[in-house]
């Protein structure tokens, strides 16, 4: 006759020592050898299982000679006790982490614009929620964020760029979309007729490279000429300003700009750019890792 157990959570409270010596045994099969990993004798692990058995009023374990073995009972309350023991494992472990207090160092890297404009104001509130947790904040170009990261001495890193290599988890948390500004006066672009000077980001600039290689044809993109790199969006659109140039920076960039009523945006590329929270595989032990984790994951925008 197979027997279904339901039991309350009192039952589960009151016996939770002994359900946990059942399911170590329901693993090893073998009483001294379920005693000598949890550092008990035999006789006390056999006295343990046979209370559990008289609470419940039949026996879990058929025995034999030379070996045991699960009764039909004790399948289905193996199958009934294992996800509830869990479930109080989890909350026991929930409620424990959520009333402990939060230390420790965390370094953090993000590429200066993006930490500026956008990561900034989330680390902020970071530090608001665990005060006891010591920001170390760096702003960085991505490869020496990457490199920080690989080494070690980083421990996050807000970064513009994909494929970064098996060594790492990304999680996207932020888009923007690179846009072509020029000053407001401009009517359009005169690429048969004139030189159109571009200020870059840095000389490397990949994002600002591939909006023009996509964005204007070859014939006008002949009549760009590359007249410097700036790596601040901010002096950017004061130079191109200035200078009568022209500049590629991110739409945020541009929308939280001083410069943005004297200058106007003359294309828009329609692919966005992700930033990434990266950081190095197997090193999120640290419970103050883990709690930066999930408050990034809540400002997801994207």
């Amino acid at each position: 006759m197979l027997l279904i157990y339901k039991f309350d959570n009192n039952f589960v409270m009151d016996n939770i020592y002994r359900i946990r010596i059942f399911l170590h045994l329901c693993k090893t099969l073998n009483f001294t050898e379920s005693g000598r990993q949890l550092h008990l004798a035999q006789p006390a692990i056999s006295r343990h299982i046979k209370q559990l058995e008289e609470d419940i009023g039949c026996p879990l374990f058929l025995r034999y000679k030379k070996r045991v073995q699960l009764s039909e009972a004790g399948k289905t309350f193996l199958l009934q006790i294992s996800p509830i023991l869990s479930e109080f494992d989890r909350v026991f472990n929930d409620f424990k982490e959520q009333r402990a207090s939060v230390g420790g160092i965390l370094r953090i890297g993000s590429v200066p614009e993006a930490g500026k404009y956008w990561f900034m104001e989330h680390l902020i509130k970071f530090q608001k929620t665990y005060p006891d947790i010591d920001l170390k904040i760096e702003l960085l170009s991505t490869d020496q964020l990457i490199d920080k990261l690989i080494n070690g001495t980083m421990d996050f890193a807000l970064v513009s760029r994909s494929n970064l290599g098996s060594a790492l988890i990304s999680i996207p948390l932020f888009q923007d979309y690179p846009v072509f500004v020029g000053k407001i006066e401009r009517k359009k672009i005169d690429f048969e007729n004139e030189t159109v000077p571009v200020l870059l980001y840095r000389d490397d600039d990949y994002y600002a490279l591939e909006f023009i290689e996509k964005n204007f044809n070859k014939t006008q993109r002949k009549n760009i000429k590359i007249i410097g790199s700036i790596n601040s969006h901010e002096s950017m659109l004061n130079w191109a300003l200035d200078l009568d140039a022209f500049t590629i920076v991110p739409f945020s960039s541009f929308k939280q700009s001083q410069y943005k009523n004297k200058l106007k945006i003359f294309k828009a590329e329609s692919k966005p750019m992700t930033l990434d929270l990266v950081y190095l595989k197997n090193s999120t032990s640290e419970l103050r890792k883990r709690k930066f984790i999930d408050e990034m994951k809540k400002v997801v925008t994207l």
